[in-house]
């Protein structure tokens, strides 16, 4: 017999109370089964709604006041019907779709009801128009684009340029009301992923300001639906001013549009109505015919929560990053689009400068993002808990549009990011506006930006930055399932459930940095190869490091975090790491401004836990050194010398903001790099860290290599062995083989016996005489160490392979 668990509150059971009540509904003693297909809101709760004059207590509702009061344990039932009695008295009849329950946007009508929707959409596709694009701007160079029409259809086809930027661009749409709906559908029809922008201007260029931009990544086959409401609120200066704005598809040029640098072809389909009953079904919008993408009608952002398993916790309630954008506007004459982000997960980005950012060089006044929070209600947000995640010192506000990132009169400051009630802030915002003001701001909309930014006027960061912020929230209570799973099978379920992203820390010289990667012998060959082995996008992949290969054969759910620096030994590596600390080799004094203290010098280098010197940033910081910590301050670690030998060159330390008061340090103060924690939760680790030295023999060498494994927070990792040294290195292969078993990774072994054949790479002599003596093949280096990019595809290969054979990953 079935184990029936007691649910209690404050000493009071909740339910069941009796055996009966397990298998009934405890306030309508209505049994589940019959509940499970269909809910009449009128009969259950007879008394919830308003009566036939509009007054509280009666049995009418309508779709958007019903479906609240739908029993949580029958909200994840796609196909449960919510039947009621409307405000005009007549019965309705809705069938939930699936996706956020509490969304009208999810639920189909059915039955005779219907009919008076479908008028509803007979308005709205008699007040829509269709515009085609016709206008092309581009930079110094025409980008050979190609346009065909196809009815309302727009297709255009591009070849790779090098353009600064590029973008194509509709007619004015005229005569807007607050009321507009402009819809965009862009269908990828190339073979490859890349990201568009999105954007409602003023002109036809974007010098006057943008009244919209969206980043939207798309994928190859994928079709992608926006719809701009004009009820969202912030388009207000396009009503009252008379404008008619420009809708520009961005190929090139703004945010991290990219789809220029590739050839490439896409679909687009724009229409704007000004008749904003858009269908709160996704089953009647051309613009919304995917449960994916299916929107409610009076909000601005892509409902595509379909793609993730809604818990209890979720419901009402959205934190996505497709909905996160970087402000990065620079100062007159700066340099613009620094910054970039990458996903991790679904509440999860990585930003950080590009190759665009130059130390000391005007760019981007902010540093941060904006984060967008939909909801349906402030009652949604009622019982939730926000925390923000993230290394460096931001200021965090709430606000209802984006804009200026201080103070305002409709911001709200976050005083405590690492915990804090939304809805607390948004309830004393309203009282602070008053209803008014709320009414005209608030209000209009049902969703919040929370901006983290770095603010600096003149746009001059000296540093580098590199954060990874998540913002993510629970609820007050929890929620018991009435089950019992194993420990083994509760682990499985978590792992299934997981946020559907993945990460792979490779952590490295410059064999991980991808040194000698630009030969490219043999690698049509080998991609070729590839293709046979699975890999159908292989030809298409050109030269990279083995990290950029790896990401590719695991796919889009995962991100692989290059973190190699050339000329590094295990020690200092280790110290990016974080199994190792790093420690100035002087007392200093760091100045209560960001002005820099002498730590090391080029002959005095850095100290270590390990006793040994460690030089961080001779030849870059593969992303894991700076912002640090000194003390609980978030500093930055400089190398002075114009390159790695430059014997004038000295390590400084800078505080990353100014502080109250200048502080001493010792010796003996912790010099904590950013890698320490940035990458700590990775899923997989790779460690390929020792061509360079920093042991004295095996048994150091596996010392160190445990230090770095306790340090971080998985059991899932590989250890690569060298190709260098031929068969000098058989007693370190087999020390290693002997502590890590099959997670050590014997990679001159393969390199040096198979790696050619299994590659379809006819041997050359000089390939067998050093096959022979169990060295790596010439065919495969581009040195006498650095592998070629044949040699670094092979290696991802056989890492991915053995990702599958440890159980790391699904084949």
């Amino acid at each position: 017999m079935a184990k029936i668990h007691r649910l209690t509150k404050g000493g009071q059971t909740i339910f069941p109370a009796t055996t009966t009540d397990a298998v009934v509904h405890p306030g309508t003693r209505t049994s589940i089964s019959k509940l499970f297909n269909e809910i009449n809101v009128s009969v259950v709760f007879p008394a919830g709604g308003v009566t036939a004059t509009g007054e509280d207590g009666g049995n009418r509702y309508t779709l958007k006041t019903a479906i609240p009061l739908v029993p949580s344990e029958l909200r994840s039932t796609i196909g449960l019907k919510c039947s009621f009695i409307s405000v005009a008295g007549n019965v309705e009849t809705w069938e939930y779709q699936g996706g956020t329950f509490t969304a009208a946007g999810r639920w189909l009508q059915v039955g005779a009801g219907k009919l008076s929707e479908l008028s509803k959409l007979e308005k709205y596709y008699n007040t829509k128009k269709y515009i085609r694009l016709n206008g092309l701007i581009y930079g110094t160079e025409n980008p050979t684009i190609s346009l065909v029409y196809d009815s309302f259809k727009t297709s255009f086809v591009w070849v790779n340029k090098t353009n600064p930027y590029c973008y194509l661009i509709s007619p004015p749409i005229t005569n807007l009301t607050s009321n507009f709906v402009i819809s965009i559908s862009l269908k990828n029809t190339s073979d490859r992923d890349y990201t568009m922008g999105l954007a409602l201007s003023k002109l036809r260029d974007w010098s006057a300001g943008l009244f919209y931009y969206e980043n939207v990544p798309i994928k190859s086959g994928e079709t992608i639906f926006t719809n701009i409401y004009g009820t969202s609120g912030v388009f207000s200066s396009i009503i009252e001013g008379g404008i008619s704005p420009y809708v520009l598809i961005i190929l090139k040029g703004r945010g991290s549009a990219n789809a220029l640098n590739n050839d490439g072809s896409v679909e687009v389909t724009i229409s704007y109505s000004d008749n904003e009953v858009i269908v709160e079904k996704s089953e009647f919008s051309n613009f919304a015919d995917s449960a994916d993408y299916a929107e409610n009608a009076k909000r601005s952002i892509t409902a595509d929560s379909a793609d993730y398993a809604i818990s209890a916790g979720f419901v009402g309630c959205e934190v996505k990053n497709r909905d996160t954008l970087i402000r990065d506007v620079p100062p007159t004459g700066g340099i613009a689009n620094t910054l970039t982000a990458d996903i991790i997960d679904d509440k999860k980005v990585h930003i950080y400068t590009n190759e665009n950012f130059t130390p000391g060089v005007a760019s981007t006044r902010y540093r941060g993002i904006y984060w967008k929070i939909a909801y349906g209600t402030l009652e949604d947000l009622k019982d939730k808990i926000f925390s923000i995640s993230r290394s460096a010192s931001y200021t965090f506000r709430v606000h209802n549009v984006i804009g200026d990132w201080g103070p305002g009169t409709t911001t709200f400051l976050i005083s405590t990011p690492n915990s804090f009630s939304l809805y607390d802030i948004l309830i004393a915002g309203r009282e602070r506006l008053g209803e008014q003001e709320w009414n005209k701001t608030y209000g209009q909309i049902d969703y919040v930006y929370i901006s983290m930014l770095i603010y600096r006027a003149d746009g001059m960061f000296n540093t580098t930055y590199n954060d990874i912020i998540s913002i993510s929230y629970t609820t007050a209570y929890t929620r018991v399932i009435a089950s019992e799973f194993t420990k083994e099978a509760e682990n499985r379920i978590i792992e299934l459930t997981n946020d559907g992203y993945f990460s792979v820390a490779c952590w490295g010289d410059s064999l991980t940095a991808g040194a000698g990667a630009g030969t490219t012998t043999n690698l049509t060959t080998v991609l070729n190869a590839l293709i046979n082995k699975g890999y159908e996008k292989a030809a298409d992949w050109g030269s990279k490091a083995y990290p950029g290969y790896l990401k590719e054969m695991l796919g889009d759910r995962w991100i692989v975090f290059n973190l190699g620096v050339g000329g590094e030994g295990l020690n200092t590596i280790a110290a990016r790491q974080g199994a190792n600390t790093a420690y100035a080799t002087n007392e200093f004094t760091l100045p209560a401004d960001t002005s820099p203290v002498q730590i090391g010098t080029h002959s005095n280098k850095l100290y270590s836990s390990w006793e040994t010197a460690v030089a961080p940033l001779l030849q870059g910081s593969g992303n894991s050194v700076n912002p640090c910590s000194v003390g609980g301050i978030d500093c930055t670690l400089r190398w002075t010398g114009t390159s790695h030998s430059d014997a004038t060159g000295t390590y400084t330390l800078q505080r990353v903001s100014a502080g109250d008061r200048a502080v001493n340090f010792s010796t003996n103060v912790p010099i904590i790099m950013s890698g320490s924690k940035l990458y700590r939760d990775t899923k997989i680790h790779i460690l390929w860290c020792w061509q360079n030295g920093g042991y004295s023999d095996n048994n150091e060498l596996i010392e160190k290599l445990d230090k770095m494994i306790a340090h971080i927070d998985s059991k899932r990792y590989v250890i690569i062995g060298l190709h260098s040294g031929g068969t000098s290195r058989l007693s370190q292969e087999k020390a290693l083989s002997k502590k890590y078993g099959d997670k050590f990774l014997n990679w001159r072994e393969y390199i040096s016996s198979n790696s050619l054949y299994d590659f379809d790479i006819e041997p050359t002599e000089g390939d067998l005489s050093s096959m022979a003596k169990g060295a790596c093949p010439p065919s495969l280096l581009a040195d006498s160490v650095h592998l070629n990019a044949s040699g670094y595809a092979i290696l991802a290969y056989k890492i991915a392979e053995r990702f599958k054979d440890l159980g790391y990953i699904i084949s």
